[in-house]
């Protein structure tokens, strides 16, 4: 560990070891008091919580004024974002050095991530119905199964209001002539409750061809059947057109990607006592890709999946001290592209996880889950973490796990197209992870903490070269991957607060001993914000994200960037709000994957009236 205990130090002393677990509100960054579901699957208490998470509130998302979820996300510790233009431009996100498809992203439980490549695009998912997203750091496989390697992202959606009816509409306009519009619409009577709500965006585009149009839409019944029963029924539509102006080096001046994506599902909940629940969904998730590529000859090609779940968990509180979570899962995922063909497996898996307070002050989580699939064989991912307050002001957590992915549609079956081939035999990509830390309050205006992890990954799918100019899926590489996370939380005034968030990482390929792909090694992210009792809300944002490489033999570099961005919002009266977002403020010039430029300087400003 002496190759490791002075970044340690420094991290430390520099910035005054930043939150471990940081689950503040941003209204008042020392509040303490919020419960936090993700972790284990129910709700806990912050400090009883045994793993590393963040939370954004509704009220951040209101504040930040963000027209999708990856302006939320980029500000956290050991996040990046891929990010491949404006507008409309795909975004997927990385923690702790995995790739996009090793994050696990839910929504209310349910799973996102599209079986034809195991990624989420978060341009597609829209944050009017959004009540707060958190967000687990590290390995979840034990609890939520494939996919959830690098950390687990559950978005929790907003709920009908239990009286009175509630409308909220929003409207904003900014360079690169962006617009959006959004609606929400909810309302109860006696034991029933609906909430909808609807965008509609807009962009013209900042280059060539990456113009966008997008409509989308949700809607959430709630019917309370007694004291002790409740259903919940969910859907949601999203349609968009966007052009694709590819990278800089092979540029594509008219080719244009739809995506359109929905989902219903219905969730029951039981609670006969407070020391017992029953809880069971059934969902169907639908993805279609249809690319459509204008060169010498027109050609169309249309990727659509399916899967069709149902998710059964138990809650039984056996002993005061002693809680039991168990559940089952079972999924068909179905395949049918015009590239890949026809294809289908199921899922069967089964979890239980057990919540020990074994002291006053000391939780412990352990549990394992058991994920068969009809196509790869069985895989068994066991878990254990704990959380020890040592006072009312430290508190220590560590935890260790196993996490697995399985291969994506594309990765098995791609076909041989003269210079790429998938391969069917492919095993699931598997790691074994630890993490320790601690989180600290100050004088009640300070709360701090440090994490280190480290990660050892085998069977990493990559595409190899066989032969030149020939690419195949293979399980070859290993990778060892290990950082530290620091986060600070400081209230200097009643009405002025800064957040500063620092990662490092290292992430290499045990094999080659090359360092892996759009990992950089330092990020740091500051946010300065003022509030004050007239309504008024100002922030001030700064990311900096260091060099990395684009490639895997390490050849070609992207450079590092420093982007500044300044918000703000200002109530006007009980019933509207006028707000305002300037990105990029310094005009950089600059691409977080090589060959796709981000949009220079942009303005957007709105209104939004609620009554």
């Amino acid at each position: 560990m002496r190759w490791l205990s002075w970044r340690i130090v420094f991290c430390w002393l520099a910035f005054a070891t930043p939150v471990f677990a940081q689950t503040t509100d941003k209204a008042n960054p020392v509040n303490l008091e919020k419960i936090v579901i993700t972790s284990s699957r129910t709700p806990q208490n912050p400090d009883e919580v045994t793993r590393t998470v963040d939370v954004i509130t509704a009220q951040d998302i209101a504040e930040s004024d963000a027209r999708d979820l990856s302006t939320l996300l980029t500000q956290l510790t050991s996040i990046n974002i891929n990010s491949y233009g404006g507008p409309g431009a795909v975004k997927t996100l990385r923690m702790r050095g995995s790739t996009a498809s090793q994050v696990l992203v839910l929504m209310d439980g349910r799973p996102l991530n599209n079986p034809r490549d195991g990624e989420v695009d978060l341009n597609l998912i829209p944050l009017t119905n959004i009540e707060r997203v958190e967000i687990v750091h590290g390995p979840g496989s034990s609890l939520y199964g494939q996919g959830a390697m690098g950390g687990v992202i559950n978005i929790i959606t907003k709920n009908p209001p239990l009286e009175k009816q509630e409308t909220m509409l929003s409207t904003e306009y900014g360079t690169f002539n962006t617009t959006l519009e959004r609606f929400l619409y909810g309302a109860a009577a006696g034991n029933l409750g609906a909430l909808i709500t609807g965008e509609y965006g807009y962009s013209s585009g900042y280059r060539e061809n990456s113009a966008y149009e997008t409509k989308n839409g949700s809607a959430k019944i709630t019917y309370k059947i007694n004291e002790s029963h409740d259903l919940v029924f969910s859907t949601a539509l999203v349609n968009q057109l966007a052009g694709t102006p590819g990278s800089t080096a092979y540029p594509d001046s008219d080719d244009k990607q739809k995506t359109v994506t929905s989902f219903y599902d219905l969730t029951w909940i039981f609670k006969p006592s407070r020391d017992a629940s029953l809880s069971l969904k059934v969902y169907q998730s639908n993805d279609q890709l249809t690319f459509a590529e204008h060169t010498t000859t027109f050609s169309k090609s249309v990727h659509t999946t399916k899967a069709i779940g149902a998710d059964l968990q138990s809650n039984y509180r056996f002993l005061e001290n002693l809680l039991g979570i168990a559940g089952f899962n079972y999924v068909i995922n179905t395949n049918a592209s015009t590239d890949t063909g026809k294809h289908k497996y199921d899922l069967k898996a089964g979890f239980l996880e057990i919540q020990w307070d074994a002291l006053e002050n000391l939780h412990i989580n352990t549990g394992a889950r058991v994920d068969d699939y009809s196509n790869f064989g069985s895989q068994v991912d066991p878990s254990l973490s704990c959380a020890y307050q040592f006072n009312d002001h430290v508190t220590f957590r560590s935890a260790v796990g196993r996490s697995f992915r399985a291969p994506t549609f594309n990765e098995l079956y791609w076909p041989n197209d003269g210079w790429s081939e998938g391969n069917p035999n492919l095993k699931p990509e598997t790691g074994i992870s630890e993490e320790i830390g601690a989180d600290i309050r100050w004088l009640d205006r300070i709360r701090t903490g440090l994490t280190f992890y480290r990660t050892e990954y085998d069977d990493l799918i990559i595409w190899a070269e066989d032969t030149p100019y020939f690419w195949t899926t293979k399980n070859v590489d290993r990778a060892m991957i290990y950082g530290v996370e620091c986060q600070n939380v400081v209230a200097l005034t009643d009405h002025l607060s800064w957040e500063i968030n620092y990662t490092f990482l290292s992430a290499k390929n045990s094999d080659t001993h090359k360092e892996l792909p759009y990992r950089p090694h330092h990020k740091i992210d500051h946010k300065l914000t003022w509030r004050n009792n007239d309504g008024l809300v100002c922030s001030a944002t700064a990311e900096w994200v260091g060099s990395r490489f684009s490639d895997s033999a390490n050849t070609t570099k992207v450079k590092g960037y420093f982007v500044v961005g300044l918000s703000l919002s200002k109530t006007i009266n009980r019933h509207a709000t006028y707000f305002a977002r300037i990105d990029n403020m310094l005009a950089k010039k600059y691409e977080v994957m090589n060959g796709y430029p981000q949009p220079g300087f942009s303005f957007t400003n709105g209104i939004k009236v609620e009554f």
